[in-house]
């Protein structure tokens, strides 16, 4: 994360901007918009020109449209420039709407992208199962510091699309909610398992026999069943590679 403050004189903040540490650096601006704004790619192509001042670097510019009332026909991703000497242009920006994405997207992406899993591409009435794999996902991978500001930031995003009645209800649900009977959540609980159990395979294996094979790491994922992963753990003891290790 950099300064986002590009001017010390003019309203220019942006919400986000990233710099981005590839073999050629480059700059991402991230704009968040739960309402309509119709000086908005006015306001983008000024803060990504004092970007470019500043840095000299390329930059992208990222809009996510957190809701439809954020929608608009001016976000098509492009900014036209009338140029009455010369060629006309085109300002690019990439457009995000969260309510066409998957839910999976944020369910099994990044965990700080996790609360934003409601507002996905889902029904209201599937909204207790999201909310149930939003826990499961945040009791597993978060502290418990993280685990509560997530929480909450999950709640305040449904501020976004449901009533306030509703969000209560989904309040009471998720504070009487076990998920340890929950056949759905231990089924998920048990991938994750099965994945980690892999990836401890995959690391302590590299370590001992060096690169890890493609045909390797195909045969690894397709073993299911935790026990005979563990088993195949057991083996890097006295396995000396990885053929050796997946020969049984």
């Amino acid at each position: 994360m950099i300064d986002a403050d590009l001017s010390a004189t003019v309203t220019t903040a942006t919400d986000k901007v990233i710099y981005i540490d590839d073999p050629q650096p480059w700059l991402v601006m991230i704009e968040l918009q739960a309402n309509w704004d119709g000086d908005l790619p006015y306001d983008l192509l000024r803060r990504y020109a004092l970007l470019k001042h500043r840095h000299r670097l390329p930059v992208s510019v990222a809009v996510v449209l957190m809701r439809p009332d954020a929608n608009s026909s001016a976000m098509t991703g492009d900014f036209p420039q009338d140029n009455p000497l010369g060629l006309n242009w085109g300002f690019p920006f990439t457009v995000f709407r969260v309510w066409e994405k998957p839910v999976e997207t944020f369910l099994n992406g990044p965990l700080g992208l996790v609360p934003f899993a409601p507002l996905a591409d889902v029904k209201t009435d599937d909204l207790p199962m999201i909310l149930t794999a939003v826990k499961a996902r945040i009791d597993r991978d978060a502290s418990r510091s993280d685990g509560e500001f997530l929480r909450e930031t999950t709640f305040q995003l449904l501020a976004l699309r449901y009533d306030k009645v509703f969000i209560h209800k989904m309040r009471e649900f998720m504070t009487k909610l076990d998920l340890s009977q929950n056949s759905w959540v231990q089924a998920i609980r048990q991938e994750g398992a099965v994945e980690e159990a892999r990836e401890g395979i995959l690391a302590l294996g590299e370590e001992k026999f060096g690169s890890i094979p493609d045909s390797i790491r195909s045969s690894l994922e397709r073993i299911d069943d935790l026990g005979r992963l563990h088993l195949v753990r057991k083996r890097l003891i006295r396995a000396k590679s990885w053929q050796e290790l997946l020969s049984e």
